[in-house]
């Protein structure tokens, strides 16, 4: 009885350290994706707000007033300063960011 006993407890609180561990990590990555986001200036927010919003190119630069070629360009950016290879991932980094507090639909916050 006693060794089940011990054995629960151990078992119990392994489960206590993960979850200590997981927020850990979760807090870590959360504090990058904040950091990340604040180095983008205000028109790569402008655009990564649309791009976020499921926004062309094309109607990105109509919205913004500026070429296409120039969202592609400041799309290229935030890609490149949130190290994402992908809309995907990139998605991933804002919603981590937006747990984190960081407000992505408000102005940047520099």
């Amino acid at each position: 009885m006693e060794s089940l006993r011990a054995s629960a407890i151990a078992a119990d609180d392994r489960f206590v350290m993960s979850d200590s561990i997981d927020q850990q990590s979760a807090d870590t990555k959360d504090q990058a994706a904040h950091t990340t986001f604040a180095s983008l200036t205000s028109r790569q927010w402008d655009v990564l707000r649309l791009v976020v919003g499921g926004r062309r190119n094309k109607e990105i630069a109509h919205l913004l007033g500026i070429s296409q070629r120039t969202v592609e360009t400041h799309r290229a950016e935030v890609m490149k300063r949130t190290n994402s290879t992908s809309l995907p991932q990139l998605l991933r980094l804002v919603f981590m960011a937006e747990h984190a507090g960081y407000d992505l639909a408000g102005t940047a916050a520099h």
